[in-house]
């Protein structure tokens, strides 16, 4: 495909349109509410620090989130895992 921009949000916007922009965005604000309401302030940060990265580049791909979802999913010493 064409090159739009580095903007994971700019290329989501470009090639969904708004409709898929904002499930796309409701979708991330979602996962970022379950994190702080379950108190997973490690995967939070860790989403938080990908999200930002999306401004500059398309790290909300999966084959940069493939980590953060075995991060997620996984069970670690001391916490619950389980589902996002």
């Amino acid at each position: 495909g064409e090159f739009i921009g580095d903007s994971q949000y700019i290329t989501v916007f470009h090639h969904g349109g708004v409709l898929l922009f904002l499930i796309f965005f409701f979708f991330y604000l979602s996962v970022f509410g379950e994190h702080y309401r379950r108190g997973k302030l490690a995967q939070f940060m860790v989403l938080a620090a990908i999200a930002l990265c999306g401004v500059s580049m398309n790290s909300l791909e999966i084959s940069v989130m493939v980590p953060f979802i075995a991060f997620c999913l996984g069970k670690w010493p001391g916490s619950q895992g389980g589902r996002l």
